[in-house]
């Protein structure tokens, strides 16, 4: 039920490990964090996600607090005054229900309420680090995020933006995942990208950060089995740019890259236009994904993927963990997005032709 948290370069040292600075949270066992994401913008911001609310903290309020150290680290109980003075939270609403007779086929503004008792399955954070999103089985939260890491948050409760309604078989199992992706360059405008359990069926939605209603329109719908017939998979994006989505599956030797389309923007009609498969030697159980320099000095993308196992001779747990480079850049470029033609567009006299 502890929380660790380490400023790097805090103090004298020769090691990094001497030179770093560690804080020990202790949470009681009802309110124990179950997911930790660093704010993708300031690295002061972090943010925890509990079973029915989210905290966002900041670490120069957590350094003010009257510190008792515990052999090398501080250590500090996170208790209700704690919980107020260093962070801002979110709590889920009552949980949203799909009245009868709302379209399965896009989200829905809630228009009415039904008390019904839920947990938060998945969290992300904007690329521009303004919104925070929660997703449960059926329903996608959306908050302003705090900014200023250099003030207090005390008493401060998170702004909630949006609140969408899923009916059940828009994925099926419900949504599991929620993922946010922007162009190299700022245009104003994100894809979020909403996942089912298995993460093989995924939902393209336009997201406008600094708009009060920043979900827009579905614009695809990607299925990477045939319906009934799931892989579960791992689903990423990847770290330093944020333009690039990767699945690695848990039963399958292989993986796939998707890159957003070159041209994205808030009118574009499709996100992602192909889809790079890649061979591994083993299935893998978690996947991360990130741009980085290579050995050769230029840019490459490099995935990194973890296969859990219990060694035979004890039962004990281990990990494996595997980098790939990949090392021709242009087998994962972004394409310029194709042109796409509703039907209603189209002219009977020229479809006649």
């Amino acid at each position: 039920n502890n929380l660790s948290i380490f400023i790097l370069d805090a103090k004298e040292g020769k090691s990094g490990e001497e030179r770093a600075q560690r804080i020990e949270l202790a949470f009681a066992g009802s309110d124990a964090p179950q997911r930790v994401l660093g704010h993708p913008k300031d690295s002061r911001l972090f943010i925890t996600v509990h079973a029915g609310c989210l905290r966002v903290w900041n670490v120069a309020s957590i350094l003010k607090e009257p510190q008792t150290t515990s052999g090398d680290f501080i250590s500090l109980s996170a208790d209700a005054g704690l919980l107020s003075r260093c962070s801002a939270v979110a709590t889920l609403p009552e949980a949203a229900v799909v009245l009868a007779g709302t379209s399965s086929a896009s989200a829905k503004i809630l228009s009415k309420l039904q008390t019904v008792k839920q947990s938060i399955r998945d969290m992300s954070i904007s690329a521009d680090g303004s919104c925070i999103a929660a997703l449960t089985g059926d329903s996608l939260y959306v908050w302003r995020s705090p900014t200023g890491a250099s003030r207090s948050f005390e008493g401060e409760g998170l702004q909630l933006l949006q609140q969408l309604s899923f009916s059940q078989d828009s994925c099926e199992g419900g949504l599991h995942t929620v993922r946010f992706l922007a162009p190299s360059e700022s245009s104003g405008s994100e894809a979020m990208v909403l996942g089912s359990v298995s993460g093989c069926h995924l939902l393209v939605y336009v997201f406008s950060p600094s708009s009060t209603v920043p979900v827009g329109d579905l614009i695809q719908s990607i299925r990477f089995t045939c319906q009934g017939s799931e892989l579960p998979a791992s689903v990423e994006v990847e770290s330093a740019q944020r333009s690039t989505l990767a699945l690695s599956f848990h039963d399958k030797n292989l993986m796939l890259v998707m890159p957003l389309v070159d041209n994205w923007g808030a009118k574009t009609r499709i996100a992602f236009s192909y889809a790079q498969r890649l061979g591994a030697e083993m299935p893998a159980s978690q996947l991360a994904i990130m741009k980085a320099p290579s050995l050769s000095s230029r840019p490459a993308l490099f995935l990194y993927r973890a296969m859990n196992f219990s060694r035979p001779k004890d039962g004990l747990p281990g990990c494996t963990v595997v980098v790939h480079e990949i090392l021709d850049p242009q087998k994962v470029a972004p394409e310029a997005a194709p042109a796409v033609v509703d039907d209603l567009d189209i002219d009977p006299k020229d479809e006649a032709a």
